[in-house]
């Protein structure tokens, strides 16, 4: 495990001293797939080790066949920098007191066929660019049983919101949270039996600001949670003009104003391909200046 075998055959050109036709040297060569700092290392376990609070883990070619998983009890940012790491053992285990963040300037890949290829059970994880999957039959991408996950950075509305990076994937849920906190702030979660479980008003426990988890689809078999942004209205009761922002969309809204007891005639507004869309509403026979109370219904 983790070496290679270069072979190397020299053919010599002088005949004439009787040397050999050929001559063929192999020699095992260790594979080293982890850099920190400027040293490399061949496994993740010796790699954390040489880590330490803080440290930097950084992927540098793709890790065929990983069968060490430590576990985490310290701050450390495993970088994928765009390649694919297989667990072939049991999963990278998030406990007390550690902190794992999974980053890189180019999304990675995190894989196993075993169920899990991350389990929390304290601590924190964030999983902030990169693919986190599990191909096993019953597979979760990450499953927290303790502490909290994080699944992408919070953010305000649209701002740096992305549906498909990270990606937390697995044949059965691509969360599945039986304790502990599990955030759910970017990118996309898919299972075949669920997107994420349990499927309730608690889990997840928060999502991105200005945000709430669209309606879940079905793409290629896996159930599919996404973030969508929250349509806002803002009025001024002075001047009664109106700020409609949402996703760049097609909505059709009806605006009523309510001010001082007095009902203007709904007004119907088409905010179309632009993020804001501003307009003026009539007072109808409302008092301008009086507090707005607007309803929207799409």
């Amino acid at each position: 495990r983790d070496t290679t075998t270069v072979t190397i055959t020299f053919t010599p050109t002088d005949s004439a001293n009787n040397y050999p036709a050929t001559k063929t040297f192999s020699q095992k060569v260790l594979e080293n797939y982890y850099k920190v700092g400027s040293t490399y290392y061949n496994t993740l376990t010796t790699a954390y080790s040489a880590a330490g609070n803080n440290g930097t883990i950084t992927v540098w070619q793709n890790v065929p066949a990983e069968a060490t998983s430590p576990s985490i009890n310290n701050t450390v940012t495993l970088a994928l920098q765009g390649y694919t790491l297989t667990k072939t053992s049991s999963a990278i285990t998030v406990t007390t007191g550690g902190n794992l963040s999974i980053t890189g300037t180019t999304a990675g890949t995190l894989t196993t066929a075993l169920q899990y290829p991350i389990t929390v059970t304290a601590g924190t994880l964030n999983v902030k660019t990169g693919n986190i999957i599990s191909t096993h039959a019953s597979g979760v991408g990450v499953n927290v049983a303790g502490g909290t996950a994080n699944i992408g950075e919070n953010g305000n509305g649209n701002t740096n919101r992305s549906t498909t990076n990270p990606l937390v994937k697995g044949e059965a849920y691509g969360v599945n949270k039986a304790s502990g906190t599990f955030n759910f702030y970017n990118g996309k979660l898919q299972g075949k039996t669920a997107a994420y479980n349990p499927a309730s008003s608690t889990s997840p426990n928060a999502v991105r600001t200005g945000c709430a988890i669209a309606a879940i689809t079905t793409e290629n078999s896996y159930k599919t949670a996404i973030l969508k942004v929250i349509p806002t209205l803002t009025i001024d009761p002075t001047t009664m003009n109106f700020t409609y922002a949402t996703e760049p969309a097609t909505q059709n809204i009806t605006i009523s104003y309510n001010g001082d007891g007095k009902v203007s005639s709904n007004v119907a507004v088409t905010a179309t391909s632009s993020d804001t869309e501003v307009a003026k509403v009539s007072a109808g026979g409302s008092t301008p200046g009086a507090t707005a109370n607007p309803t929207i219904s799409s």
